[in-house]
């Protein structure tokens, strides 16, 4: 399941509310986030994982590979895979079974950057390996 939602003034949501798809959420996604809302003790939890979990993983990037990462407060990262581009780190991490986004098409940022969602420590150790595998086929190449 996927929610997301947006804080903005008016004149923003409004224009917003134009271009967005009428049903982009599921009624069982809205169900679960605002079950999940509800529930201080889960909320805190899954604030706390996202905080632990995100340090301990651009950490282990930064010792294990040679890709850079910038400062996060959110549930992502956002990793530099110079010189790889993005579209083979997607396609590597694909093959691992992760999906991860490249940045391709965010404004200024260049061809070399993909954003990661900070998940559990099982899936951060996934994460890693792929991590790995890009750089093993980087050394690989001719």
């Amino acid at each position: 399941m996927r929610i997301g939602y947006a804080v903005a003034p008016e004149w923003i949501a409004s224009q917003f509310l134009r271009v967005i798809s009428p049903f982009s959420a599921c009624i069982i996604s809205e169900i679960a986030a605002v079950a999940a809302l509800n529930d201080p003790k889960y909320l805190q939890k899954s604030i706390q994982m996202v905080q632990t979990e995100r340090q301990k993983l651009v950490k282990a990037i930064l010792e294990t590979t040679p890709y850079k990462t910038w400062p996060s407060e959110g549930n992502f990262i956002l990793v530099d895979v110079s010189p790889n581009t993005s579209k083979k780190a997607v396609d590597t991490f694909l093959k691992c079974g992760i999906i991860v986004r490249s940045c391709d098409s965010f404004q200024n940022i260049g061809q070399n950057t993909i954003r990661i969602t900070v998940g559990t420590k099982k899936m951060n150790r996934c994460i890693l390996k792929a991590f790995e595998a890009l750089k093993n086929e980087k050394l690989s190449q001719p």
